[in-house]
C-alpha cells in the first residue's frame, strides 16, 4: 500500500518539489497544497477541509488533485513554512533598541518574550493548525521551520544577540506546536550561516513551484532544490513506520 502525505505551504514548496524530483520517495506519494505569498494567510478551514485563497494555484501544485483540501484523505500532514517567518521578526527586534549592547540580558529576555507572544497571536495559520489538530487527533502532524533569508540579504545589522534570539524563537515555536500535538523541526543546521541566515548556496537557483521558472537572481528568500532535498530526506525519514 502506497503511503500518502500532504505538505501544506506557500511558494517555498517549490524547493521541496525540486528536492523530491532528485530522490527516491521510497513508496511514499507526496502531495503539495497551499497558496502563494500574501494569499497564504487567507486560507480558511472548516469541517475538515482547507479552502485555498488561490484555488487554481492549489490545483496546479497538487498535480490536479485538489483546489480545496479534504484532510481526511491523508494520514500524515506536514506544515511547511506556512508564513511563520522568523527573519522579519529578528530583523525588527535585533535591529532595534532590544538588540543594542546597552540592553541588559534580563531585559532582553523579558521584552523578547512579549514580542514573541504578540508575533504568534498575529499569525493566522497557527490558529488553523490548532483547529486541525483538535479535529484530527489521530493524524501524524509536523511543522517544518520557515527557512531564514539568505545571508546575501544582509537583513539583520545588529547581531549581538542573534544566536540567543534564534534559539528563543525555535524553543517558543516548539512549545506551541507541542501543545497542539504537532512535532516541530528546525531548519537543518548545515544550511544555516552566522546563526541567523541561510547560506546563500542554498538560495541560488530557486524555482517557482507553479510555473517551473526561476526566481529573479535578486531573490534572497526562496531556497533551491538542493535545500529541498535535505528537507524531503528528513521528512520522509520522519514519516516512515520505523521512525514513529
Amino acid at each position: 500500500m502506497i503511503k500518502q502525505i500532504c505538505i501544506i505551504g506557500n511558494s517555498h514548496l517549490g524547493a521541496l518539489n525540486g528536492g523530491l524530483k532528485m530522490m527516491d520517495p521510497n513508496g511514499t506519494e507526496v502531495i503539495f497544497w497551499g497558496a502563494p505569498g500574501r494569499l497564504f494567510p487567507k486560507i480558511r478551514y472548516s469541517q475538515g477541509v482547507l479552502r485555498s485563497s488561490d484555488r487554481e494555484y492549489a490545483h496546479i501544485i497538487s498535480g490536479g488533485r485538489h483546489r480545496d483540501l479534504p484532510l481526511d484523505r491523508y494520514e500524515t500532514l506536514i506544515f511547511y513554512a506556512c508564513h511563520v517567518e522568523i527573519t522579519p521578526l529578528l530583523k525588527r527586534v535585533l535591529n532595534g533598541p532590544l538588540g543594542s549592547s546597552e540592553t541588559s540580558s534580563q531585559f532582553f529576555l523579558e521584552a523578547f518574550g512579549v514580542e514573541l507572544d504578540q508575533w504568534w497571536q498575529n499569525l493566522t495559520f497557527p490558529k488553523i493548525m490548532g483547529q486541525i489538530a483538535a479535529d484530527f487527533p489521530e493524524k501524524r502532524m509536523m511543522m517544518f521551520a520557515h527557512p531564514h533569508w539568505s545571508a546575501r540579504s544582509g537583513a539583520i545589522e545588529q547581531r549581538l544577540r542573534a544566536r540567543q534570539a534564534v534559539r528563543l524563537v525555535n524553543d517558543f515555536i516548539r512549545q506551541k506546536c507541542t501543545l497542539l500535538g504537532i512535532q516541530y523541526i528546525e531548519q537543518p543546521e548545515e544550511t544555516v550561516a552566522d546563526d541567523i541566515y541561510t547560506d546563500d548556496k542554498w538560495c541560488k537557483g530557486s524555482i517557482m513551484h507553479s510555473s517551473g521558472e526561476n526566481h529573479p537572481e535578486t531573490d534572497t528568500i526562496h531556497m533551491n532544490a538542493n535545500y529541498g532535498r535535505i528537507i524531503m530526506e528528513r521528512l520522509l525519514g520522519s514519516t516512515t513506520p520505523e521512525s514513529i
